[in-house]
Parts: C-alpha cells; structure tokens; sequence
C-alpha cells in the first residue's frame, strides 16, 4: 500500500496504471474514506478560524458525514459512469480497477487541504487558498490519468470521457433553456 500512496504522489502514471491492473479496491475505499474524513475534519477546523454567527455548530458533524456519504456515492456513481461510458464508446471497461484509481486520485486533495489550514492559521489565507486550488487541479489531473489506465485510453479520449457528464448536462440545459424560449414564443 506504501508504494501505491508514493507513486500516486510522485510517479503518478506508474501509479494508476498499477492500481488499474491489480485492483485493490478495498484498500482503496479505505483510504478514500480516511482522506475525505480526514479532509472534512481539517475543513472544519478552517471555518472554525473564521466564524459565521449564524451558522449551528452543534450540528457540524452531521453536515461532515452527510458530505462523507455524498462523496463515496459520488466516488462509485462517477466510477460506473466512466466504465460504461467507455464501455458503449470505446469497447473498454474495468469498472474495479477505476474505482481503485479513482480512490488513490484524492491524496493530492488531502495535501492541499493540510496546506490550505496551515496558511490560514499562519493568516496567508490567500496562500492556502492557491495551494487547496492547486490540490484540486492536481485531484484532476490524477482522475484523467487514472480513466486513461484503467481503460487503456489516449489522453484525448480520457479527456473526453471525463468531460461527457459537463457535456450532456450542457447539451439538456441548451435543450431545455431552447424549449423554454419556444414555448414562451407561442404565448406572445
């Protein structure tokens, strides 16, 4: 397991390929579910540096395990998405070996969270701010790269199939927004 958090972080290609290819999902979980809980707790403590006087701390707990829960259904509906998508289109699919990668993809969020706190605490806010951002773009990145090798994709067609739910969701948005302007035509 230490070797897949190390080549995540620095031989990131090697990394997704590995966990794509050996698919040691439960692991994966694990640590997906230990970082984001980790994530939610360190978030916490940055808005508690900076409190909302409306806001019911007493019930901040709830709102971490609901995002916790939210996350992890996200995390596997995004996984079956991307292994059928790629499936219908390309012919390729290896649903456990994305979810796996997509798993080990978050370690650069949690780096950027830590980062984000300490800089706040250090009042550089606008410093963690640019540190939790580059964690998020990293995030990104490590997700493409992990449809690339659990599919056995170009990076264009990773890209690709990572972008479709923006896509279709545009594409109903035009429709609907289109729809709308037609029927309100008809009543003028």
């Amino acid at each position: 397991m230490t070797d897949h958090l190390w080549n995540t972080i620095f031989h990131p290609h090697l990394a997704m390929r590995q966990l794509a290819d050996e698919k040691p999902w439960g692991s994966g979980l694990i640590l997906y579910l230990g970082a984001v809980s980790f994530m939610m707790i360190i978030n916490q403590g940055t808005l508690a540096l900076k409190p909302i006087e409306a806001f019911p701390w007493q019930h901040m707990w709830l709102l971490g395990l609901t995002g916790i829960i939210f996350s992890l259904l996200i995390l596997l509906v995004s996984a079956g998405f991307f292994s059928l998508f790629s499936e219908i289109i390309y012919k390729r699919g290896n649903s456990l070996g994305l979810l796996t990668a997509l798993s080990f993809a978050i370690l650069p969020g949690l780096l950027g969270t830590v980062l984000n706190y300490g800089f706040v605490i250090m009042g550089m806010a606008w410093l963690g701010a640019i540190f939790s951002s580059l964690g998020v773009i990293w995030v990104l990145i490590l997700q493409i790269m992990a449809i690339r090798a659990a599919m056995d994709l170009r990076t264009s067609q990773a890209l690709l199939l990572y972008f479709t739910p923006l896509l279709i969701i545009t594409f109903i948005t035009v429709l609907f927004i289109a729809f709308a302007l037609l029927s309100s035509l008809a009543l003028l």
